[in-house]
């Protein structure tokens, strides 16, 4: 059986960060590891060939050759999922499709030409379709609600990526996230019982990209990945025994809830281990709204001495950020900014309020009345809403826009992201150097392979192209300004500091998108028309 892995095209997004891709001469950011996993799952006679859409394009070849077309990804990724299911079937391939994509869009993938829609986790439903397949059903949904234990998780098929390809790779540790907040859509994929993989299955996993020649950034893509203090603790532990062992090959980033800004030991114990991003939803500084969408994590952690605490100690942070929420008072764009400056968080995922399918937000919308029914996927990142909002379209989306203008203002970026790095500690080999001590053998990196060196070489053209040529003159006297500072003041963060703008590339550019689409009116809210009216909203008033 010949089996052509196919990863849909990625629409340009925060997380797609392509233009931080193009300044390491890579392709595209993350790889797909969803397929690679549910690689692991398949016969192993069977020959398997894989396709990233984010990084190639399927030639007519990969379709000749194959016998069976498996696909999937994140709702986002719906749009090239359908037109690779059309695709297949003109072909006359059989296809199947998983995900959370096939999670929600099981109707529009049936329809577009799927053969299989698999709803489920991998490891339960995947041996169900292979069945199906063996006794030649005619095609359907295919489904399981199965929890799988994670110990029982194969090795993910890294050997089939194009390692080149990407700038970072990906591990998964856990599923499940055992808060509730209102708007996620994790507990309704995942549960809220964290699943967890045994620390050395995972440092298996990390094992094998090495001995594959990956050495950079792993994203360990947890839902929540110091939600289990204990399990946690004892990862970290063994990788950073591992770390040393192998001289640094790898630097780390994941997602983790406000509470680690409040865990001195955890927060000592990852940058141990070399991470150095961490991805927190922060979603609003309103304590109200909070309480009423249930992110009430936050509420019990002081979020912004959480979020100073980890920059302070060490960790660049990633906030999250959400408009739109039901409660919320007029202005809270405004405050937004305002939050982000007083943290000097560099890099914000700001999007506008949707309703995932299952969650409680949408069940309490779609009770009464306000959820547009055709809009299954809306784009969160240019300001569109699958429901009608409780305060007016225009006035969120004005905040919105507003937001963003401010926030990714290449000088002011600059200034905040001077701020954040001036304030982080030293590294442990900087602090160890500065007190005239000699630095333990566990903070001393492995040298560095020559191809590191020529990326990185690379890196440091495009960006000065970047920011000589195509910036404006004020914010290229203040980068300089900046660089002298910091390279006056904590040298051992300037990487850190060059790094986060090369990935802010990639927000400067949505943000000139936004504010022409904003300048044309094109930012079109949902109209009240739109929505069945099952109950009369009234007040809509939010519920925890």
């Amino acid at each position: 059986m010949n089996v052509l892995l196919v990863n849909p095209p990625f629409p340009e997004s925060f997380w797609s960060l392509s233009q931080a891709a193009r300044a390491q001469m890579r392709r595209c950011c993350f790889p797909p590891l969803g397929l690679v996993t549910m690689a692991a799952l398949l016969p192993g006679h069977w020959r398997l060939r894989l396709v990233d859409q984010n990084a190639r394009t399927i030639k007519e070849a990969d379709w000749r050759w194959s016998d069976l077309v498996l696909s999937g990804g994140m709702a986002a990724q719906r749009d090239g999922l359908v037109d690779l299911a059309a695709q297949a079937r003109r072909r006359q391939v059989p296809m199947a499709a998983g995900g959370p994509s096939a999670h929600y869009f099981t109707g529009q993938l049936l329809d577009a030409g799927c053969t299989y829609v698999v709803r489920g986790e991998g490891e339960a439903v995947v041996p169900r379709l292979l069945q199906a397949l063996d006794q030649g059903h005619g095609g359907g949904l295919i489904e399981s609600a199965q929890r799988p234990d994670l110990a029982e998780s194969p090795l993910p098929r890294f050997d089939l990526l194009r390692l080149g390809d990407y700038t970072t790779m990906s591990v998964q540790t856990s599923r499940g996230c055992p808060h509730r907040c209102d708007f996620c859509d994790v507990t309704n994929l995942f549960g809220r019982r964290q699943r967890i993989k045994p620390a050395p299955q995972v440092i298996g996993e990390l094992e094998a990209l090495f001995n594959l020649g990956w050495r950079g950034p792993v994203f360990i893509c947890d839902d929540n990945f110091t939600a289990n203090r204990s399990r946690t603790l004892e990862l970290l532990q063994l990788l950073n025994q591992w770390m040393i062992e192998r001289g640094k090959p790898f630097s780390y980033g994941t997602q983790a809830s406000v509470e680690l800004g409040s865990d001195q030991e955890l927060i000592d114990e990852m940058t141990q281990a070399q991470f150095v991003n961490v991805v927190v939803g922060v979603e609003t500084p309103d304590p109200e709204v909070l309480a009423a969408c249930n992110k009430r994590q936050n509420l019990r952690h002081p979020v912004l001495e959480a979020l100073v605490n980890l920059r302070d100690n060490g960790l660049s942070v990633i906030g999250t950020f959400i408009i739109g929420f039901d409660g919320e008072k007029p202005g809270a764009g405004g405050r937004i900014v305002d939050f982000v400056n007083r943290t000097s968080v560099p890099l914000v995922q700001l999007g506008v309020l949707n309703a995932p399918l299952g969650t409680p937000l949408y069940q309490r919308l779609e009770d009464q009345g306000r959820i547009i029914p055709e809009t299954r996927s809306s784009d969160a990142f240019y300001g569109e809403t699958n429901f009608i909002p409780q305060r007016p379209y225009q006035e969120i989306a004005d905040e919105f826009v507003e937001a963003w203008r401010r926030l990714y203002d290449r000088k002011a970026f600059i200034e905040r992201c001077e701020a954040f790095y001036l304030a982080m500690r030293p590294t442990r080999q900087a602090l160890a150097l500065s007190q005239g001590r000699q630095p333990p053998p566990e903070v001393i990196p492995a040298k560095m392979p020559l191809s590191t060196k020529a990326r990185n070489l690379v890196s440091i053209l495009h960006f000065l192209w970047w920011y000589t040529v195509r910036t404006r003159p004020a914010a290229r006297r203040r980068l300089v300004k900046a660089i002298w500072r910091i390279k006056k003041r904590n040298p051992s963060r300037l990487t850190s500091f060059v790094n986060a703008l090369f990935m802010a590339e990639s927000m400067f550019m949505h943000r000139r998108r936004l504010l022409r689409a904003a300048a044309r009116g094109e930012l079109k809210g949902p109209r009240p028309d739109q929505a069945p009216q099952r109950h009369s909203p009234g007040p809509a008033t939010p519920t925890g």
